[in-house]
C-alpha cells in the first residue's frame, strides 16, 4: 500500500513538472520582456524636460522645478519597438518602457530645475550685492 502511494505521488509530480515545462515553452519570458522594455525606456529623449526644468527653475525657482518634474509624463512607445505579440509580453514591455522613460524624464527635469534655480539664486545674490 505504501509503495502504491509513493508511485502515485511520483506520477503526479512528474505530470505537473511536464505540464510546467510545456507552458514555459509556449509563453514568453515576462522578465525578459520587462528587461527589454527597461532598456528601450533608457533611450527616451530627455532634452526637452531638462530644458523645461531649467527654464522653470530660472523663472520660478524651486516652484518651477517642481512644476517641471510633475509635468514630465509617460512617453509613448514607438510602434517599431513594440514586441510582435499582443499578449502579456507586450503589456509588460510597454509598462516597463513607460516607467523607465518617465523616470528619466523626471530626473532630467529635476536636474535642469536645480541648475536653473542655482542660476537664479546666483543672479539675485550678485545683483543684490552690487
Amino acid at each position: 500500500m505504501k509503495h502504491v502511494a509513493v508511485a502515485a505521488l511520483a506520477a503526479v509530480l512528474l505530470a505537473a513538472s511536464w505540464a510546467r515545462a510545456q507552458d514555459s515553452t509556449r509563453t514568453p519570458d515576462l522578465f525578459e520582456c520587462e528587461a527589454k522594455g527597461n532598456a528601450a525606456g533608457q533611450t527616451v529623449s530627455t532634452t526637452g524636460n531638462a530644458l523645461g526644468g531649467f527654464v522653470g527653475g530660472l523663472v520660478l525657482g524651486v516652484l518651477g522645478t517642481v512644476v517641471a518634474v510633475v509635468a514630465a509624463g509617460e512617453p509613448d512607445v514607438p510602434l517599431h519597438l513594440l514586441p510582435p505579440d499582443d499578449g502579456a509580453c507586450r503589456y509588460v514591455y510597454v509598462d516597463a518602457y513607460q516607467d523607465r522613460g518617465q523616470a528619466r524624464k523626471r530626473e532630467a527635469a529635476l536636474f535642469g530645475g536645480i541648475l536653473g534655480t542655482i542660476v537664479l539664486v546666483t543672479a539675485l545674490v550678485v545683483s543684490g550685492s552690487s
